[in-house]
């Protein structure tokens, strides 16, 4: 099964797969009703991965990425932080007032984010103690805030587009973090303040930025959409999740042995120099 999700987890962010979800309603620690949407892989029981939505709620995206998720191996629930009657906010400046209510609210943010992970881990499909987190965007804030929260119920979490905020911290951060945003997006100093307040609580942290991308790069459709950072966010994440679920691992890269030829050349400056050459079974091929 590790190899299954290991394979499946590369290459696959661009197009937008036919959606295979079924909704499911639960509940959070005061009773309020929601309804997330989860997809099931081939295989299960099989770690789980929770899908926090945007700020226009839990819709076609999510249930989009949701199922790319379940083609990778993995289970995935895109969770639901309003209610299903807003499932899809539409007008602009309710948006505005529900991401602020929650976005200046961590308290209430992190307990429907917990609402999700205590779902899931209900259900026979999951392997409880696998649990992972991602987010777009409203979501991704989200992400970050539940990190930043101490929990200690999720391996591993992963913020896309994350509005970057002066983030309340707990005692200490248990998960393990990957932030992934546009260079043109959050300014540099946000970022460092992210690093700054992620190093002081001793949180194990990966932020990667991209180049002249602007905020919402991974939405199929929108006109900031960038296929090249979409490809290699949802890469970076997919190896992130593995890494956090034990699928795989590292013991170093220094090869058992050398496989190279001495070859001699002279610098433009008459300098007789020597370098080592090593070939790939399948010649021509490029050069490094």
């Amino acid at each position: 099964t590790a190899y299954l999700l290991i394979a499946r987890a590369l290459g696959n962010a661009g197009a937008p797969p036919a959606i295979k979800v079924e909704a499911k309603d639960y509940a959070d620690a005061e009773g309020y009703t929601l309804q997330g949407f989860l997809s099931l892989p081939d295989v299960t029981p099989a770690p789980v991965v929770i899908v926090l939505p945007d700020w226009n709620g839990v819709n076609l995206y999510e249930k989009q990425r949701a199922t790319m998720l379940a083609e990778m191996g993995y289970v995935a629930f895109a969770a639901d932080i309003f209610g299903p009657d807003n499932h899809f906010v539409e007008e602009f400046s309710r948006r505005i007032a529900l991401a602020t209510l929650y976005r200046t609210n961590s308290t209430l943010f992190v307990q429907r984010i917990k609402a999700a992970v205590d779902f899931v881990k209900t259900l026979d499909e999951v392997e409880s103690d696998n649990i992972g987190i991602i987010g777009y965007c409203f979501g991704g804030t989200g992400a970050i805030m539940y990190a930043m929260s101490g929990a200690d119920d999720v391996k591993g979490i992963v913020s896309f587009h994350g509005g970057l905020l002066d983030f309340e911290t707990g005692p200490a951060v248990q998960a393990k973090l990957l932030v992934l945003s546009g260079g043109d997006d959050d300014t540099s100093t946000q970022i460092i303040d992210l690093e700054n307040t992620l190093t002081n609580v001793s949180a194990p942290w990966e932020i990667t930025r991209y180049s002249g991308i602007e905020h919402g790069f991974t939405v199929f459709g929108d006109d900031r959409y960038n296929a090249l950072a979409d490809e290699r966010s949802w890469e970076s994440m997919s190896s992130f999740l593995a890494e956090a679920f034990g699928l795989i691992s590292y013991d170093g890269m220094q090869p058992d042995a050398l496989d190279v030829t001495a070859v001699n050349y002279t610098g433009v400056d008459g300098t007789s120099l020597t370098g080592y050459i090593s070939f790939p079974e399948a010649t021509p091929s490029p050069a490094v």
